[in-house]
């Protein structure tokens, strides 16, 4: 290795370099066991009331269309808006559940149409879910998610995948 004309000097230099501590009683004495991640608590915790709201009828609304055999309309409420401020993993749950089920009731024949009809917005927040949807360990809508990210790329383009992984907005 060669070394630059510098180095030699800075070893001299360095090598009478010294530090005085000095006096150790005049350091501060941080109690380490209060800031340890047991202790701590986040300011809000609680769950905005309008959020569990939103779930709530945007569930609703989901089972209602669905009832009603408009499953296109289904996904297009369960896609709009999702609660990304919610940090309630038991609330994002549910809300996954609920587009899951709108989802999984399309016709794989209509799938096209459906995507088609939301907007871009909606398509990118689609691509959200399916991959939320990837990452249910029980791989129960695996299948069925293949074909609606398929269908949502020829929509939405490779831009949306990188408008989605490169988001900090999440639905899960």
């Amino acid at each position: 290795m060669r070394r630059g004309r510098h180095t030699k000097h800075f070893a001299e230099d360095m090598s009478s370099f010294s530090v005085s501590v000095g006096d150790s009683s005049k350091h501060r004495n941080i109690d380490v066991d209060s800031l340890l991640r047991e202790g701590y608590e986040d300011d809000d915790q609680s769950v905005d009331a309008s959020v569990v709201a939103s779930i709530n009828d945007r569930a609703t609304n989901v089972r209602t269309l669905l009832n009603k055999g408009d499953a296109a309309g289904s996904v297009a409420v369960a896609v709009d808006n999702p609660p990304f401020n919610c940090n309630d993993a038991a609330l994002k749950a549910k809300n996954l559940e609920t587009v899951m089920s709108s989802l999984s009731a399309v016709r794989a024949a209509d799938i096209p149409a459906v995507i088609k009809s939301l907007t871009p917005e909606q398509v990118d927040n689609l691509v959200k879910y399916i991959y939320a949807g990837f990452a249910i360990p029980s791989g129960q809508y695996s299948g069925h998610l293949l074909l609606w990210h398929e269908k949502a790329i020829e929509v939405g383009g490779l831009g949306s995948i990188t408008r989605v992984l490169t988001s900090r907005k999440t639905v899960n």
